[in-house]
């Protein structure tokens, strides 16, 4: 079988001494092990950080640009790892070299309007593009899935998680789109939020706030997300339903509480979340379908956090479909000012 040629821009900066590596290393670590793709060339503007990850890898085909690597290494697939600013500037120029797939880092996009453009381009080109929230592939979080879909905990009436570090967009991301995984991914109904924000607060580049509260309804579930600052001394994740709760147990490992008794997740062996994800955009593009990390999924976890910016300019809650050319969380990720 003829693998996929994969590529990676964005070679992040590892210090080999702590066996410290970025998200590039975890890329390249699931292209690796993956059995449908071959991991070819990689590009940084950084000589450093490109030669390190070559090295460790034994890639000859190095590349100062990403054009030149787009260009010349025949590409089926390529991995974008760089800080979010650049998201969309290379989703955009990868699409139109003609790559087959793309797994693009969360978030896809630091606003609303990039979000929808990118999707709308790379569904023209008939191109797979997928965004990176890979917990969906983890066998642990679709045992949740599978618990609640089940009946397991009976009519799921409220579902909250928390994250005490960092901001919505790139980190507690994760549990937005978890939230809408676990319940068959639908629309929310509404979204209200109280947003914190710290004058000059940055991350990887670019201006977000220090902590929210996020309040949404989804198929007639009250869901809550707290992070950063008011994420602090909240649990983790729960789930509470008539018959039944979910929870982060005792070292993260998920358990179930019903009147029967209590059971935790299955114990399972170790699990490559990267090379899940980067087999299911071969296979996606081998057999002309979705991937299950799709862009439309990542779409819709931006739209969300959109609505959260809405929600605390205006103060009051938004409806769906959200609609309209506001874009919010896009101009205060470039300026750092809410109007």
């Amino acid at each position: 079988m003829t693998l996929l040629r994969a590529g990676i821009i964005g070679c992040g900066k590892a210090n080999m001494a702590r066996q410290s590596y970025g998200i590039a290393y975890a890329h390249a670590d699931g292209y690796r092990a993956s059995p449908l793709c071959k991991l070819v060339a990689a590009a940084d503007i950084a000589a450093e950080n490109l030669n390190a990850l070559c090295d460790r890898y034994g890639l000859e085909a190095r590349y100062d640009s990403a054009e030149r690597m787009l260009a010349e290494a025949n590409l089926d697939l390529v991995s974008i790892c760089t800080w979010p600013g650049l998201h969309v500037p290379l989703v955009e120029l990868a699409a139109r070299s003609g790559v087959r797939g793309i797994l693009c880092e969360k978030p896809m996009a630091l606003g609303l309007r990039a979000a929808r453009g990118l999707v709308q381009l790379c569904n023209s080109r008939g191109l797979k593009l997928a965004i990176n929230t890979q917990r969906r592939l983890n066998p642990r979080f679709r045992w949740v899935r599978d618990q609640i879909a089940g009946g397991r905990l009976g009519s799921v009436r409220y579902l909250h998680a928390a994250w005490a570090g960092g901001d919505m967009l790139s980190f507690s991301i994760h549990w937005l789109d978890m939230h809408r995984f676990w319940l068959g991914d639908p629309e929310p109904e509404w979204l209200g939020s109280c947003l914190e924000f710290q004058e000059g607060n940055r991350f990887q580049g670019y201006f977000t706030e220090v902590g929210a509260i996020a309040r949404y309804r989804m198929k007639d579930v009250l869901c809550q997300l707290d992070t950063g600052t008011l994420g602090q001394g909240s649990p983790g994740f729960l789930a509470v339903g008539d018959a039944g709760t979910l929870d982060t147990g005792p070292q993260g490992r998920f358990r179930l509480r019903t009147a029967s008794g209590e059971e935790g997740a299955p114990e399972e062996g170790p699990f490559n979340d990267f090379e899940a994800a980067v087999t299911d955009l071969a296979s996606a593009v081998l057999e002309n379908r979705t991937p299950q990390l799709s862009a439309e999924n990542g779409l819709h976890t931006v739209e969300m956090i959109e609505a959260a910016y809405r929600s605390a300019a205006d103060r009051r809650r938004v409806e769906w479909p959200i609609g309209g050319d506001r874009d919010l969380l896009g101009n205060y990720t470039a300026t750092g000012k809410m109007p």
